[in-house]
C-alpha cells in the first residue's frame, strides 16, 4: 500500500510539474497569438477605412466636410493564416466598434479627422494614393485598454479556456492509468513477496509466474532461478552431511571394533593392531582435510601464490611426483610435451597446479590395472596450455560423466573404498581449476579408458 501511495504522489507531483510548464508555456505562445490576432484585425481594420475614404474622396474629390460616421466601421472581416491556432479560420462580422480612432490628413497636411489626436499618431501611416496621386495619409490609433479588452473577449478567453480543459482531461486520463497501473505493478509485487516468503519459511518448491512479456517477467524468471540454486544448494548440502557421516562411519566403526577387541581381550596389543589404528584415523583426517581444503576452495578464501611457472617444469614436477608410484604398482607412464611449449609460461600456484595432476594421476592409478599404461601429454592451443592425463583402465560409464566432478561421488563405491580415496579429489581438482582462469573436462569409453584435460592459460611475456 506504501509503494501505491507513493506512485500516486509522484504521479501528481508529475502532473502539477507537467501544468506548470504547460502553463507557462501556452503564456508566451498566448502573447504571440494576441499580437498576431491584434495586427490581422488592425490590417482588416484600416483597409476597410482605407476604402471608405477613397470611395469618399472619388466621390467628393476632397475630404472637405468628412466625419468618423462616413466612415468607421462597426465590424469587419478578417482571415487568419493556417498557422493561426493550427487550422485556416475565417472570422465574419467582428465586432470592432470602439477599438480604434482615425487621424486623417489631407495631402497638404491639413489635419481632416481626429484633431485632438494631432500629438498622438507614430510613425509614417497609410498613405492614400488614388489613380497614382498621393491624396493623405492614414493613422489607426487604439483607445485605451480596448484592444485588451477585444483580445480577451476574442481569443484570451478561449485560449485559456481550451488549455483549463486540456490540462484537467489530461490530469483525469493520467490518473486513472497510473491507478489501474499501480494496481497491476502491486498484484505482481504481492505475488514476488509471497513467494519470498514461502522460500524464507522453508518452501523451496514454490515459484512464481509471471508472463507480462517486460521486467517483471525477467524478475520471475531470476526469482525462480534463484529457489532453483537454493533448493539445489540444500539438496547438496543434505548430500553432503549424509556423505560424510557415510564416510566417517566406516573407519570409526572399524576403530571401534579394535578397540573393543582390546578391551575384551579377543586381539592383543601389537604393531599390526596399532597400524590399522593408525590408517584408520589417517583416513578421518585425510577426509577432514579434504573437506576444509573443498570449503576453502568453494566459498574462494583459499590464497593463491602465483609466479611465472614453465609448462616444462610444471611436468617434470609431476613425473617426480608420480614416478616411483606408478612403478611399484608396475604401471607404464610416460610425458610427452609439445615443443611449442618447452618455454612457455604459466602465471599459477605452483604447489596447487601440480596438485591438481597429482589427484588426476592418483585417480587414473586406482582404475588401471597392473601392467596398464598412464600417460600425461601437453599440448598448445592458441594462447592456452592443454594437458591431459590418460588411461587405459576400465573407464567410467557415460551415466556417471556428468557427476564426476561432485563431492564424495563414486560410480563403483566398493572399488573406491577399497583403494583409500576420500571421494574429494576430483571436486578439489576443478575447483583449483576453475579459481586460476582454466577449465577441466573428461572424456570416457568403459574398457578403454578415461582422459583428463586441463585447460590453464599462457602469460603472455612468453609470445
Amino acid at each position: 500500500m506504501r509503494l501505491r501511495k507513493r506512485i500516486l504522489k509522484y504521479l501528481i507531483l508529475l502532473i502539477v510539474i507537467t501544468s506548470m510548464i504547460n502553463i507557462t508555456i501556452n503564456y508566451y505562445l498566448n502573447q504571440r497569438y494576441v499580437e498576431y490576432f491584434n495586427n490581422a484585425i488592425q490590417d482588416a481594420y484600416s483597409k476597410a477605412i482605407m476604402n471608405q475614404l477613397i470611395t469618399y474622396y472619388q466621390t467628393y474629390g476632397s475630404f472637405d466636410n468628412i466625419n468618423d460616421e462616413s466612415i468607421l466601421q462597426k465590424e469587419v472581416h478578417v482571415q487568419l493564416s493556417k498557422h493561426f491556432l493550427n487550422r485556416e479560420i475565417t472570422i465574419h462580422k467582428v465586432h470592432v466598434d470602439g477599438i480604434w480612432r482615425v487621424l486623417l490628413e489631407d495631402e497638404q497636411g491639413n489635419i481632416r479627422l481626429g484633431q485632438d489626436l494631432a500629438d498622438s499618431h507614430v510613425g509614417p501611416g497609410y498613405p492614400l494614393i488614388i489613380q497614382d496621386k498621393f491624396v493623405g495619409t492614414l493613422w489607426i490609433i487604439p483607445k485605451d485598454s480596448s484592444v485588451l479588452e477585444f483580445s480577451r473577449h476574442y481569443l484570451l478567453g478561449p485560449l485559456v479556456l481550451r488549455n483549463i480543459w486540456t490540462i484537467i482531461v489530461a490530469s483525469i486520463v493520467a490518473f486513472l492509468i497510473a491507478f489501474f497501473f499501480s494496481n497491476y505493478l502491486m498484484g505482481k509485487i504481492k505475488l514476488l513477496a509471497e513467494a519470498a516468503r514461502k522460500i524464507a519459511n522453508g518452501n523451496l518448491d514454490h515459484r512464481v509466474s509471471i508472463t507480462s512479456h517486460d521486467e517483471l517477467e525477467e524478475l520471475s524468471a531470476d526469482f525462480n532461478f534463484m529457489a532453483d540454486r537454493l533448493q539445489e544448494e540444500r539438496q547438496l548440502q543434505r548430500q553432503l552431511q549424509a556423505d560424510v557421516v557415510h564416510e566417517l562411519r566406516t573407519p570409526l566403526a572399524v576403530s571401534q571394533a579394535i578397540l573393543d577387541s582390546l578391551e575384551n581381550g579377543v586381539i592383543n596389543w601389537n604393531e599390526k593392531t596399532l597400524s590399522s589404528l593408525q590408517e584408520e584415523t589417517n583416513r578421518m583426517n585425510r577426509l577432514v582435510s579434504d573437506l576444509f581444503e573443498l570449503s576453502r576452495a568453494e566459498n574462494k578464501q583459499l590464497t593463491f601464490h602465483k609466479e611465472l611457472f614453465l609448462v616444462s617444469d610444471l611436468l617434470a614436477r609431476i613425473e617426480e611426483s608420480f614416478l616411483e608410484v606408478a612403478r611399484r604398482q608396475k604401471v607404464n607412464f610416460g610425458i610427452d610435451i609439445d615443443p611449442l611449449l618447452e618455454n612457455a609460461l604459466l602465471y599459477v600456484d605452483a604447489d596447487r597446479t601440480v596438485q591438481i595432476f597429482v589427484n588426476l594421476l592418483h585417480n587414473a592409478l586406482r582404475y588401471t590395472v597392473p601392467g596398464g599404461i598412464i600417460y600425461v601429454s601437453a599440448n598448445k592451443s592458441e594462447k592456452t596450455a592443454v594437458i591431459s592425463v590418460k588411461d587405459n583402465g576400465t573407464g567410467i560409464s557415460a551415466e556417471y560423466l556428468p557427476h564426476i566432478f561432485n563431492r564424495f561421488f563414486r560410480g563403483e563405491k566398493n572399488k573406491a573404498l577399497h583403494s583409500g580415496g576420500s571421494g574429494l579429489g576430483l571436486a578439489i581438482t576443478k575447483e583449483y581449476t576453475t579459481l586460476q582462469g582454466g577449465s577441466i573436462k573428461v572424456e570416457s569409453t568403459v574398457g578403454k579408458g578415461t582422459i583428463f584435460t586441463v585447460i590453464l592459460p599462457l602469460d603472455e611475456c612468453e609470445y
